[in-house]
């Protein structure tokens, strides 16, 4: 399982000021402030917003990891960053994000900054989709009923579909 405190020392590579990695990783755990760390995205002001959504992280928020996910994906204050994007995104998913572990699921599927994996890619279309999230409910089905499928495959394609 990846924790917060696990990506914050990869955020040290990265082009944000080096004072503020200090006080990110000095930061005591605090009640995390999802809203605090979007307006401050808002605003533009990356440095306020990294470190206060990894500490909403630290709560358990899974918006704030996908934010950051999203934040590394994009390039947004920091050098775009595929590998600490999908850090974040597994992290989200894991603390019960659906769309992230759909996300994480088509990257797999195509090959997507990371190496094609099908199987990888059903596990985590697998995980939004028992999450209730319709569109890997839908991608999982395709492949489950892909051509060459087993009778349970095409069994369990008929029910997510």
């Amino acid at each position: 399982m990846i924790r917060a405190r696990d990506v914050v020392r990869p955020l040290s590579t990265t082009l944000i000021h080096s004072s503020a990695v200090l006080a990110l990783l000095a930061a005591p755990p605090a009640r995390a402030d999802l809203d605090a760390g979007l307006a401050a995205l808002d605003r533009r002001d990356y440095v306020t917003a990294v470190r206060t959504l990894v500490e909403a992280t630290n709560t358990g928020d899974p918006r704030a990891a996908a934010t950051l996910a999203d934040i590394h994906e994009r390039g947004l204050g920091v050098p775009r960053d595929h590998e600490q994007s999908l850090r974040w995104r597994q992290l989200a998913a894991e603390q019960g994000d659906a769309e992230s572990a759909f996300r994480i699921g088509i990257r797999f599927a195509r090959g997507d900054g990371v190496r094609r994996d099908e199987m990888a890619a059903r596990d985590w279309y697998r995980k939004a989709a028992t999450r209730g999230h319709p569109a890997a409910q839908l991608e999982l089905s395709k492949l489950l009923g892909a051509a060459g499928a087993t009778d349970a495959d095409a069994r369990e394609s008929a029910t997510w579909f």
